[in-house]
């Protein structure tokens, strides 16, 4: 049968990641990529079959070269960034396992990944020699990658332009490979600007200064004391978190102090996404004020909030853990993984990862990990998390209704599809290849039905604000990035987002409903800070 050149592409892509591969294993990844995108998907055996095929039709258009060592991809998958703009699919598949056309009826989605493949972008050069005088002093010692990384950017040459693309759920994404991409780490981040820098008015330095001082506990006279000699900073005050980020914040700030232009990313996270999402869909005004959906401040932190109201500080401190920042940790992970669909044994282990140090028994299962110089066994753990799971759904019983309505849907069901907001026909499927990875797994069943469909909205919630934004808009998932000009529009943009995807999402389940939530508080809240 022939194959689309979107799947032959994304088995391209698979490969690329893994550089030259053995015939019978590319044969193999070829056909769990076709189990991917086939419904019903054929048996392991039809699948291996057909994969050989797979790889001699991708070897005739061009897209993997067959040799005697194996197989590898066309240069082309390999390359990560590109010196003209990336139209969808020119490099990979717009939309992961999925043919072209499931973009005709998503507009929205599709408009946001051309925009996205027009955003250029360049080094900051002075945030790159910073980092290579930092590690040739040794006050840094990076990781071979991000020493890789470094070097890229102090060699780079020119502006680039990134490939556009969103997973099946419509996540969008931009493909960098291992440099360049303001989506990946943190040396990356740091280094990657916006090539159309701009001078920041008085008002929008104020607006930067703060969301630059609340995210590194950065002021002006901090940075000009970092960048003026930064070996001798990190000796005094230890090298910073994220550094590569950090570093770049620095130098924003002198650059707006001094009139000077700015290709800073500015990023503005939302305050729990999902739980934002889940707060609209189901009117849950208690859930929404919790996440900054009803304030035109930031008045509210999740985390704490359910470390309070579960008693996780006593309980901790119980232990002997009077570190606030740890309760707040613990928290997170109770909320991150509900929000994952994860049973209590997942997020003890969730809490339990949050420690260092950590202790395995014989067979590589994790018992215990230290928390402040104090150990908590696994079982202690799993405390923290049963408290904490069971405050979280008895504050918002909403929670815990979208769950089970979602897991019965999913159940009923066996196989799921829905439409996003943006007009993607997403279908969960039976087997998924990470591409990034050239990891083949197994979906997660019922417990994944209702962060699958969450994704789903904040996918088109990112895809609306890209699109009617007017100015690059840089997203990893939740998290928005502008020029320093352009960052107070950011906030109204992305509610209008939340308002128009909530709005425009045709549940395929009956949802909870506790309220009603008014859309004028959502418009000019701190959804995100």
């Amino acid at each position: 049968m022939p194959y689309s050149n979107d799947l032959l592409m994304s088995v391209a892509r698979l490969i690329a990641r893994m550089g030259t591969v053995d015939v019978a294993d590319a044969n193999a990844y070829a056909g769990s990529v076709l189990r991917a995108w086939s419904s019903p998907a054929p048996s392991a055996g039809e699948a291996f079959t057909a994969g050989a095929a797979i790889i001699r039709d991708g070897a005739a258009a061009g897209y993997l070269t067959i040799t005697r060592k194996g197989v590898k991809a066309a240069a082309k998958f390999k390359a990560g960034i590109s010196r003209t703009s990336v139209a969808p699919g020119d490099v990979r598949p717009a939309v992961s396992m999925r043919d072209a056309e499931v973009l005709a009826d998503a507009d929205i989605l599709n408009d946001a990944m051309w925009l996205m493949g027009e955003m250029k972008f360049t080094t900051h050069v002075g945030t790159a020699h910073v980092l290579r005088q930092l590690k040739a002093a040794g006050a840094w010692v990076p990781s071979k990658e991000e020493d890789r990384s470094v070097n890229w950017h102090c060699r780079s040459n020119g502006d680039w332009y990134l490939s556009p693309f969103a997973d099946w759920r419509g996540r969008v994404y931009l493909q960098s490979g291992s440099f360049g991409s303001p989506m990946t780490d943190h040396i990356n981040r740091g280094c990657t600007d916006l090539a159309d820098a701009k001078v920041a008015s008085l008002d929008d330095q104020a607006y930067v200064a703060q969301i630059i001082s609340s995210e590194y506990d950065l002021t002006l006279s901090i940075a000009k004391d970092f960048l003026s000699s930064p070996v001798e900073w990190c000796a005094t005050h230890g090298v910073p978190s994220k550094l590569g980020c950090f570093t770049r914040a620095a130098w924003a700030l002198v650059e707006m102090s001094e009139g000077k232009p700015c290709g800073f990313i500015v990023q503005q996270d939302a305050s729990c996404s999902g739980f934002q999402i889940m707060a609209l869909l189901t009117g849950d005004e208690s859930l929404a004020e919790q996440v900054n959906l009803l304030s035109e401040e930031k008045q509210h932190d999740l985390y704490t909030f359910i470390a309070t109201e579960a008693g996780i500080f006593e309980m901790l401190a119980g232990h002997g853990i009077t570190n606030t920042k740890v309760a707040r940790s613990c928290a997170k992970a109770v909320v991150m993984l509900v929000g994952y669909g994860a049973g209590i044994d997942t997020v003890g282990e969730g809490i339990l990862g949050k420690g260092d140090d950590m202790q395995y028994d014989s067979e590589g299962n994790p018992i215990a990990a230290t928390f402040g110089g104090v150990v908590l066994t696994a079982d202690q753990c799993t405390e923290l998390a049963q408290a904490g799971v069971n405050t979280l759904y008895q504050l918002f019983p909403s929670l815990e209704g979208m769950k089970k309505a979602a897991q019965q849907w999913a159940k009923s069901n066996g196989s799921t599809s829905w439409v996003s907001p943006s007009g993607l026909q997403c279908v969960k499927r039976d087997i998924t290849v990470d591409e990034e990875s050239g990891e083949v797994y197994a979906d997660a069943g019922a417990a994944g039905a209702l962060p699958n469909l969450v994704h789903s909205i904040d996918g088109a919630i990112a895809a609306k604000a890209i699109a009617t934004f007017g100015a690059p808009l840089v997203t990893i998932h939740d998290s928005f990035g502008s020029s320093v000009c352009d960052a107070r529009r950011v906030r109204r943009c992305v509610a209008e987002a939340y308002i128009w995807a909530v709005d425009a999402f045709d549940s395929p389940f009956e949802l909870p409903s506790v309220g009603q939530i008014d859309n004028a508080l959502v418009l000019d809240s701190a959804l995100v800070a």
